[in-house]
């Protein structure tokens, strides 16, 4: 993809009237520097991604913690009442 882009603006250069000598150790740095940039916007998307799935469970697992944290404090409420009832009854 990259050489058929560097390809076209040479063919464009060409008609338009300009000189398109270009080393190919320049070329070879163009690709390889292209190619890089791919790979961090690919690395950089990867970690976004993963950053955004490790939130949603830690979201999920509070969630759950809240719902278990409620439980057992209405457990205990009961209990607690339940012992208030005893004295209340005797």
């Amino acid at each position: 993809m990259i050489n058929s882009a560097i390809s076209l603006e040479q063919e464009y250069a060409i008609k338009a009237g300009y000189k398109t000598d270009v080393p190919d150790s320049v070329l070879k740095t163009i690709r390889d520097i292209t190619d890089i940039s791919l790979q961090a916007y690919a690395h950089q998307n990867k970690i976004a991604g993963d950053t955004s799935e490790a939130t949603k469970q830690a979201f999920k697992t509070f969630n759950q913690n809240t719902k278990s944290f409620a439980t057992l404090n209405k457990e205990i409420m009961g209990y607690i009442m339940s012992v208030f009832e005893q004295k209340i009854n005797t």
